[in-house]
């Protein structure tokens, strides 16, 4: 449709932010990733979690 014709934002550059220690950059990249569509993303979403207080971590591949 036109109104998702809008410039988005590289996979890449949404890959590395999701690796940022600030929670609002992170925040933001998994917001962006979703309104990309793009399901190549998808696998990079699935290593963060969130702990009990909220803050997303990264799951480390020993303890998945």
């Amino acid at each position: 449709t036109v109104g998702s014709a809008r410039p988005q934002p590289s996979g890449e550059s949404i890959r590395g932010l999701m690796q940022d220690i600030n929670f609002s950059l992170k925040k933001a990249a998994i917001v962006a990733s979703g309104r990309t569509r793009d399901v190549r993303l998808l696998p990079d979403l699935l290593k963060l979690r969130g702990d009990r207080d909220g803050n997303l971590k990264k799951i480390n591949d020993d303890n998945a």
